[in-house]
This record gives C-alpha cells, structure tokens and sequence, in this order.
C-alpha cells in the first residue's frame, strides 16, 4: 500500500456484496462533501486507484452518533449527477459549518446549547464539532476481488480549497466467506 505508512492491519473484514458501517468526525469543520473509496493495497494508492472504486452509501439515512448522549438519523443529502467519477454519489457534510460572526448555513441535526453569536463549537455544528460522529452504511460491491484494500474517505471543502483524506486498511473477503 502507502509509499509514506506502513500497512495497519485493523482486523477489519468486510464481506462482498455486503452492507458495512463507517464512522468519521471532524475536527475542524469547512462544510462540503465526501465519498468513500476503495484501491488495491497492492497498487499505487494514487487518485486514479481510489476513483476506479467509490462505495455506493447503501441508504438515504446518515446517522450523527452524538459521543455525549444521543444518536440521531436525519435524512442524507447525496449527489449523482456531475460527480466524479461520473455516476458516483457523493454525500454532504451533515454538519452545518458557523463562526461567531456567520451563524450555521442550515439548521444543525441536533439541539444546539451554543449561542453561535459568542462561540463556534456547537455539538454539531460550527468549526469544532469534536464529540460528533457522522455515521454512514455503505456497500460493498459484490463482485470486487478478495484482499487487502485501502478505503479512502475524500472530503471536498467549501469553505477553503482544501481536499482532506483519511484512510484505513481492510480485508475484503469473498461473498460466501463467514464473517463474524
């Protein structure tokens, strides 16, 4: 895999054809949109590897797992047309960016206890949403070869003209292997 990390085993298997679960937070909030992908661990971990293969999300449903005391699933908002690679979805940041001097761009999903004229950091919204997680199910495609892969998160900001990735190493096991 990574010409920078070594490979991590994470003792993550996920089955073909199936439905898998991931997890992210943000850290430091520019709005915009994000995809998951899978590349070989065995090829260059390149954009063109990653953009072979994005994960459909497997619902309309994105869940935000509140680390303090609640979990919430709101409706996503997913994007097809236009994207890249063409005919894959892409998914808005459910998180509503704000700072004190612009209040959040959409109501945020869950109730909010900051006061966005004097702080930023509301429990899911604002710059520094840090106790929030964004929940997504995803599939797996049925017909991808068994092995070692890496599964990217790409996040596009709107807020700056930054792109943001985040990776992890998973087995993919073929669709008649018993998973537990």
């Amino acid at each position: 895999g990574s010409k920078v990390l070594p490979p991590q085993s994470t003792g993550i298997t996920w089955k073909a054809g199936s439905i898998v679960t991931t997890k992210w937070s943000i850290r430091a909030n520019h709005g915009g949109g994000y995809q998951y992908r899978l590349c070989p661990a065995t090829e260059s971990l390149t954009e063109e590897c990653f953009m072979r293969t994005p994960l459909p999300f497997a619902s309309n449903t994105t869940q935000i797992l509140e680390l303090i005391d609640a979990t919430i699933k709101i409706p996503g908002k997913y994007v097809s047309d236009g994207t890249k690679p063409a005919g894959s979805t892409w998914a808005m940041n459910p998180l509503p960016y704000s700072n004190p001097k612009s209040p959040p761009e959409f109501d945020p999903p869950c109730h909010e206890y900051v006061d966005h004229t004097k702080g930023d950091t509301g429990r899911c919204s604002g710059r520094d949403p840090w106790l929030t997680l964004i929940v997504d199910k995803l599939v797996v495609p049925a017909n991808i070869k068994p092995g070692n892969y890496v599964l990217s998160l790409r996040w596009d900001c709107e807020k700056s003209a930054q792109v943001w990735t985040n990776c992890a190493d998973v087995y993919i096991a073929g669709p008649d292997a018993v998973v537990v």
